[in-house]
Parts: structure tokens; C-alpha cells; sequence
């Protein structure tokens, strides 16, 4: 049996992919802002970079790998831990445009994650959308307005990685621990528009309405016999 040269579509799929690798995988770096090993980090606009706000252990002695090897400052621009979303600011890496965000993929559209091992070289993982999901609430207090089920989970090392759709936009987020190894991800739209809030405000205002309850002794008032005192209770709205 005999190799074909002809150029079937598994080869101009393969040599897409890697096409895509390629001239995507220089946004993917290292982020040092914890003990241990790196997490993942994301270019997705001018110097600034997407990462896991669990992975942001300090707001200090921030630095990034780059695709290059070099080991650079950066500081934090903001993070919001409701979506688990940080944005670290480096000048190292301006000069790169803004990424778009992919319409919510559907079952059997194809993504790659893209990572970064902890000795800096690049990883990639083709998988496919095999569902996708409204709101998920998480652990640590996570909530993500869109989910997509993956068919597959991911290694570790792909925690916070970006999931890039055929045209090179953000699809999604690696999302870590057993949601990573369940093959869950949330939405890229979601996630871009919470990372270019934090980059511009420094974090997400949320709205907030509840009550506040403050117990109070009732000067003068006492009960039976005037032996105890009466107390009472302040309940004040709060929004």
C-alpha cells in the first residue's frame, strides 16, 4: 500500500491546525504569580494578558515567560473571582491587537487549547464541543453565564488554557480542577467581556441587595419585674 500525495481533507485539516498553532501560540505564556509551577496565560489584546484568578496568588514580583523564553515584569490589572477571571499588564507585550471572541460554538465544532508546559515548551489539544450549557455555578462561589462540555477532559498542565475555534477566536477558558478534568470550559464571550471590564476597571460591579441585622438593648425598657433588660433587633436594607 502506497502513500497518496494527493491533499485529502485530513492533511488540509492537519496542516490548518498547525497553521493555527503556530501563529497563535506566541500569545500563550507562562504567568508566575504563585508557588510551584506557572499557570497559563492568554495575549488578547495590547500587553495585556488572561489568566485563572485562582492562579494569582500575590498582586507582586509578577513576572511572564513569553513563546521566547524570556522571563518578564508585569503587574495586575484587576481580577474578578466570581468568573475566575485575572488580567496581568505586561509592556513586553505590546504591540499585538485584540482577539475576537467566537459565537457560542454548538456540539461538534472542533477547538484547540493551547498551554504551556512548565519548562515553556507550547502544547495543544484538539477537542470537540459535545455540549453546550447555560449558567453554571462552581466551586469557591464561580459563576459562568455559558458552559461547554467538552469530549474529553484535559490534562492539568491545560488549566486556564484558551480554547480557540478554526478562525482563531476565543472560544473559552480551561476551567481547573475536577471541572478541568470533567472536560468543562466557559464560554469565550463571557470571559473576554469580563476580561476587558477588569482590564478598564480594575474589577466586576455587581449589584447587591440583602439585609443587615443588628441586635440593640432598649434603654429604659425592662421586663417582668424589671429584672431583665429588653432587647431588641435593627434590620436595615442594604443594595
Amino acid at each position: 500500500m502506497t502513500a497518496s500525495t494527493e491533499r485529502g481533507p485530513f492533511v488540509s485539516l492537519s496542516d490548518d491546525l498547525g497553521a493555527l498553532v503556530t501563529g497563535l501560540g506566541p500569545r500563550v505564556v507562562s504567568v508566575f504569580a504563585r508557588g510551584g509551577r506557572p499557570s497559563n496565560g492568554f495575549v488578547f489584546d495590547d500587553g495585556l494578558v488572561l489568566t485563572p484568578a485562582h492562579a494569582v496568588h500575590r498582586d507582586h514580583d509578577l513576572t511572564i515567560r513569553t513563546a521566547q523564553g524570556t522571563r518578564d515584569a508585569a503587574t495586575l490589572a484587576g481580577s474578578d473571582d466570581a468568573t475566575n477571571v485575572a488580567v496581568l499588564k505586561a509592556a513586553s507585550l505590546a504591540g499585538q491587537g485584540p482577539v475576537e471572541a467566537a459565537d457560542d460554538p454548538r456540539p461538534g465544532h472542533l477547538l484547540v487549547a493551547l498551554a504551556r508546559h512548565p519548562d515553556g515548551t507550547p502544547l495543544a489539544a484538539l477537542t470537540m464541543v459535545q455540549r453546550a450549557s447555560g449558567r453554571l455555578r462552581a466551586w469557591r462561589g464561580q459563576a459562568h453565564d455559558r458552559v461547554l462540555q467538552l469530549d474529553r477532559g484535559l490534562p492539568p498542565t491545560f488549566a486556564g488554557a484558551p480554547l480557540l475555534d478554526p478562525r482563531g477566536r476565543l472560544a473559552g477558558m480551561v476551567l481547573a480542577g475536577e471541572l478541568r478534568a470533567a472536560g468543562l470550559a466557559a464560554g469565550g464571550i463571557g470571559v473576554l467581556g469580563v476580561a476587558r471590564t477588569v482590564a478598564r476597571d480594575g474589577g466586576v460591579a455587581r449589584g447587591f441587595l440583602g439585609v443587615v441585622c443588628q441586635g440593640v438593648r432598649l434603654t429604659g425598657a425592662s421586663g417582668p419585674g424589671g429584672r431583665h433588660p429588653r432587647r431588641g433587633a435593627v434590620i436595615a436594607r442594604r443594595g
